[in-house]
């Protein structure tokens, strides 16, 4: 039977891919907070769900997309973790992460204001070449082994 330390490597990419999606919500926060704060300031009114502040929708759009991609990217990280190879699951993974954090620096432009220019895809498209890896090497191992 497998012991935790078998799966040390896994187990410290999904801490630090936590890491980076509870930072993507502290982002949404501050930047609502700040808006607020701002608008205020303007003597407006900031509106936090219905706003269309570029500023806004920026910091949502980053941790959008973090949670859209983690449940295809965390199950196809344990499962090939699991059944085709723990070291090669931490290097991919631990990659996917630096690249997921990325994400909404690269698609910021000036004062945080969504801007997804030809820069953003150096951090989607390693992510979904990962996945897609994952995916593929997944199902050659489950025919393979038959």
């Amino acid at each position: 039977m497998a012991s935790a330390s078998d799966f040390q490597g896994p187990i410290i990419v999904t801490f630090f891919y936590f890491i980076v999606y509870y930072i993507t919500i502290l982002n949404v926060v501050s930047k609502a907070f700040g808006l607020k704060k701002k608008y205020e300031t303007e003597g407006k009114v900031f509106d936090r769900y219905f706003s269309q502040d570029r500023v806004m929708l920026s910091a949502d759009r980053g941790q959008l997309n973090m949670l859209e991609q983690m449940i295809p990217f965390m199950t196809l990280f344990w499962l090939y973790a699991v059944v085709v190879d723990v070291k090669i699951a931490t290097i991919l993974g631990g990659l996917y992460t630096f690249f997921r954090a990325l994400y909404v620096p690269l698609s910021a432009g000036p004062a945080g204001m969504l801007i997804l220019t030809k820069l953003v895809f150096f951090s989607t498209i390693p992510q979904y070449l990962i996945i897609f890896y994952f995916a593929f090497a997944l199902v050659v191992s489950a025919f393979h082994s038959v």
